[in-house]
């Protein structure tokens, strides 16, 4: 069981050795992470090598104020990458800040990076995701979602608000999911309000998204449909998305 940000930390230390496959994580206190050190910062829950392939239930309980630090080349999320066997469910998350800068890839979310398993029963309000990069390279490629970057599997009955600062700053708006995605690219940019990028096969049910959204790139060839960024064939949207964007 996790009951504060030291447990979650350690968590998230361990998982750069292990899956948590066949574990079951539960969170039996609402976690403040403020006041914690490092500012209630952590790296994300698995990595590229060592996918989340265990079941985490937030039982209900809230996560607030933490922010996420991103590992160059690496998916970034309060999870990297949930392997397909993977659940993460039952979580209310409030201010949470995924912070991205770099040269490389940026595939970002404020629950997962990527996800190939299962998120449901989450609710997200208060965060920001700060995503930049100055990168020219055309292999790279860039998906940024308010829930997950990439999905490969099942985002389900998930309530999020997405609202953005209007100015480059990307200032903290209370209660609020503040995403600015500035991207310095010729690469291929897919970004929504839900999920960047869409595989074949995967689904977003029953979600809900408010807000606002922003994208630039000197390039213009950002990819922005509202829920979504992109969706390759034969995937299941049942989502909505009322608010504004500022694309380009």
């Amino acid at each position: 069981m996790i009951f504060n940000y030291a447990q979650l930390k350690d968590m998230a230390e361990k998982s750069k050795t292990t899956d948590f496959a066949g574990q079951y994580i539960k969170v039996n206190s609402d976690i403040e992470c403020r006041q914690a050190e490092n500012n209630g910062a952590i790296t994300p829950i698995g990595n590229d090598t060592h996918k989340f392939a265990g079941i985490f239930d937030g039982n209900g309980y809230t996560i607030k104020n933490i922010q996420i630090n991103a590992i160059v080349d690496e998916a970034t999320g309060l999870f990297n990458n949930i392997a397909k066997a993977g659940v993460v469910k039952n979580m209310v998350v409030e201010n949470i800040q995924v912070n991205f800068n770099d040269n490389g890839t940026i595939v970002a979310g404020l629950i997962a990076g990527e996800n190939m398993g299962t998120i449901e029963n989450v609710k997200v309000s208060g965060g920001k995701i700060s995503a930049i990069s100055k990168s020219w390279l055309q292999n790279h490629y860039f998906s940024v979602g308010g829930v997950v970057g990439a999905n490969a599997g099942t985002v389900r009955n998930v309530d999020i608000e997405v609202d953005i600062d209007v100015q480059i700053n990307g200032k903290k708006i209370a209660d609020k999911i503040d995403i600015t995605a500035i991207f310095f690219t010729k690469s291929t940019i897919t970004v929504g309000a839900v999920a960047g990028y869409l595989a074949e096969g995967s689904a977003i049910v029953d979600t809900n998204a408010t807000g606002s959204v922003k994208a630039h790139a000197v390039t213009n060839n950002v990819t922005y449909n509202g829920v979504y960024g992109f969706t390759e064939a034969n995937t299941d949207v049942d989502a909505s998305f009322s608010g504004s964007n500022n694309i380009g």
